[in-house]
């Protein structure tokens, strides 16, 4: 969902999307961000 309103008030995201990579040499995956997003504030009646 897209929106026109203008904000000068910044935003932190609160989602955050990774892909997880198996790496050959480790046991440990990397972890590769490949995405964030925001909740959208309610309406006010």
């Amino acid at each position: 969902m897209m929106t026109t309103e203008n904000t000068s008030e910044k935003k932190r995201y609160t989602h955050v999307a990774y892909f997880i990579k198996n790496k050959a040499d480790t046991d440990k995956p990397e972890w590769v961000k490949v995405g964030v997003g925001w909740e959208m504030p309610t309406a006010k009646a």
